[in-house]
């Protein structure tokens, strides 16, 4: 048996039983030539490999996910150009899942989590209309009116996303082509959507101007464009009414739910809407200036609409954003802050999933993985396709240490923003960790190390993988870069913060100096896994004692032993 990672590509026919049932030697034909003459070909121009047909089901793998991604694509617009004349009823539509995982080869077939997890995404993301909404163009004239157009950019973005039988490419995704010339249909095969909205808006005194245009990426055609001429107060309005046309456009059906709240916009105040948009961008720069003045506009924005709840929301994340960077004389106090605003918001709408968001991640510092899962459950049921919120719930899930159910959260935040930022390639790497699966995890750390060199825990995590996989030398090597670029690595206090049932005294890291890499390849495999966050909310007591026995029978003098912590549940340099 062989073990590798792969890029799993799962795809079956929606309603297939009602297809057989209706016209059973027809739809048998058809499918049968759509593989032969599109699926097949397609998988070997992506330079996949065909695994093997099952039923109605088709089983492949790449070597990229890139690869697989753009190979499903093409697959659906020929299919769409194969149903063209096709009856609705009687099309023949796939379902198409991909994930990046961990696969074992035998005779020929793959096994293992990668496939399943591929399978389950398959079910969980059937045939709907996919779209991106790309960054609106600021044509004020108006640096400053930049944050007004990027923030309308992103309502519009939330509330297409909190349409279930919609799937709604990340504003992350979205937002990489800001300012850059790309055709549409390129756009469409490189973030994997069918539709692209684009736009404008112009923003003079107490008058806006907003157009915007909803393209098909296959065609290039328009399937509707406006321009709205609006005073200013009725910005909401409008809106609501450009969701409500694309709606429209898309035959999509909203349920009473839905319907219900795409009508509520948390605030009547422009002013205040505004001091949030502001406060927004601001907390987007992830500096210690950045979310201090995020701080005091979410601040002036609750001034001027007590009643506002994402305000408050936002209020419990910089409180979060200084919690987990250290930029507080008082953590235990910022954390029970940043709870009391999260309350206070779903005080005010129990319907806001930033609020939700807010308040699950406190409980996931806390160590309550249980709170932290209930809020982000109800924040994923609220906004189906907040990529955020699903990497956050697999965080959860792998914190409590449920690493193999932390996989498909963390796929499909991936599939949902395909330009995700690279932490989520720590977080993916830190389940397959968990699970046993180090060469994956290796790849994906070499993979984030590549897109982020900065990032110090990830050189970390390396090197315990190489560790348990037998690969002293390199465990040498990535130890002494990582020791080259920080020297000694010693900060207690922030393990301390970790939502991981380990106490700081508990979590002493015992790596020895440079030259006691030497120690057998089984001794250095306990040391590197105990420097890496994930051991630290999933290593028992009983477990670090068994290090420290260990170390001791390996000859070394408990005063010759440097104590190395590393957060890697937080990457600063990310």
């Amino acid at each position: 048996m062989e073990r590798r990672l792969a890029a799993i590509f799962a795809a079956d026919v929606a309603g297939y039983s009602r297809l057989v049932g209706a016209d059973e030697e027809g739809t048998v034909a058809r499918l049968s030539s759509h593989r032969r003459e599109l699926i097949e070909p397609k998988i070997a121009e992506h330079q996949g490999r065909l695994v093997k047909i099952m039923g109605d089901g088709v089983l492949a793998e790449f070597a990229s996910p890139v690869k697989a991604v753009r190979c499903a694509i093409d697959v659906q617009h020929g299919m769409a150009e194969r149903n063209a004349d096709i009856p609705e009823g009687a099309r023949i539509e796939f379902r198409i899942g991909i994930n990046l995982g961990d696969v074992v080869v035998e005779d020929g077939d793959i096994f293992g989590d990668g496939v399943n997890v591929a399978a389950r995404l398959e079910n969980a993301v059937p045939h709907k209309p996919s779209i991106a909404v790309l960054p609106f163009t600021n044509m004020s004239g108006d640096a400053e009116q930049e944050y007004f157009t990027d923030g309308m950019t992103e309502d519009l973005i939330t509330d297409l996303s909190k349409i279930s039988a919609l799937f709604v490419i990340a504003r992350n995704s979205s937002f990489a082509y800001k300012g850059r010339a790309a055709k549409v249909q390129e756009i469409g095969r490189d973030l994997g959507v069918r539709f692209v909205l684009e736009g404008s808006i112009r923003k003079s005194g107490n008058r806006v101007r907003i157009t915007a245009q909803l393209i098909d990426a296959e065609t290039s055609g328009h399937l509707w464009a406006e321009r709205f001429d609006r005073d200013l107060t009725d910005i909401f309005a409008t809106q609501d009414e450009v969701v409500e046309k694309i709606v429209r456009a898309l035959a999509v059906t909203l349920t009473p739910g839905e319907a219900q709240r795409l009508g509520r916009r948390g605030t009547a105040n422009v002013a205040a809407y505004e001091a949030g948009l502001r406060a927004r961008e601001l907390l987007s720069g992830a500096t210690r200036q950045s979310v201090a003045q995020a701080r005091a506009m979410y601040h002036r924005a609750i001034k001027l609409d007590p009643t506002y709840a994402v305000p408050h929301a936002g209020l419990a994340a910089t409180g979060i954003s200084n919690y987990v960077s250290d930029w507080t004389d008082d953590p235990g106090a910022e954390l029970d802050e940043a709870e009391r605003w999260a309350r206070r918001a779903l005080e005010l709408d129990d319907q806001e999933p930033f609020a939700h968001m807010a308040l699950g991640s406190v409980m996931l510092w806390r160590r309550d993985h249980d709170g932290a899962l209930a809020e982000f459950r109800r924040m994923i049921e609220l906004d189906p396709n907040f990529a955020q919120g699903h990497s956050a719930t697999g965080l959860a899930l792998m914190y409590a240490g449920r690493s193999a159910e932390a996989l498909e959260p963390f796929a499909l935040s991936m599939r949902l923003d395909p330009h995700y930022p690279s932490i989520v390639l720590h977080y993916l790497a830190q389940a397959n960790f968990s699970l046993g699966n180090y060469g994956t995890a290796a790849k994906q750390l070499i993979e984030r190390i590549g897109r982020t060199p900065g990032t110090d825990s990830s050189r970390m995590m390396l090197a315990a993988c190489y560790g348990h996989l037998g690969r002293a030398e390199e465990a040498r090597a990535a130890w002494a870069e990582l020791r080259a670029r920080l020297g000694l690595i010693a900060s207690t206090r922030t393990l301390g913060l970790l939502p991981s049932p380990i106490k700081p005294r508990q979590a002493g890291v015992l790596i020895g100096e440079g030259s006691r890499l030497s120690l057998s390849r089984e001794l250095i495999s306990y040391r590197l896994r105990c420097a890496t966050a994930q051991c630290a909310s999933l290593i028992a007591p009983y477990e670090l004692r068994s290090c420290l026995t260990r170390t001791s029978r390996g000859g070394v003098d408990d005063h010759a032993v440097e104590i190395y912590v590393q957060v890697a549940s937080y990457d600063r340099r990310a």
